[in-house]
């Protein structure tokens, strides 16, 4: 069985306004993107089609502190702290 690969890069990281997220996927199969804070509060979600996606969150209305980045696939999942100043 082969694994797909796939990256995941976040920045600015950290950030005081916004987070531009990029994510590159060598699957088609739909992609589940979550941004959750610590305390579990859901802060953006999103379904994408796999490929190389290009998404800008407004981070304006987060509160400072540290934040988690879930992009599940398919094929597996990844996780990336977010840091909002």
């Amino acid at each position: 069985m082969v694994r797909e690969k796939s990256t995941l890069v976040a920045y600015p990281n950290p950030s005081t306004d916004k987070f531009n997220i990029v994510i590159t996927s060598s699957s088609d199969d739909k992609i589940d993107v979550a941004i959750v804070s610590l305390l579990g509060q859901s802060m953006f979600t999103k379904k994408v089609a796999g490929g190389t996606i290009v998404l800008e969150v407004d981070a304006t209305s987060y509160r400072p502190g540290i934040y988690v980045l879930r992009v599940r696939q398919s094929t597996g999942s990844q996780t990336l702290k977010l840091l909002k100043k």
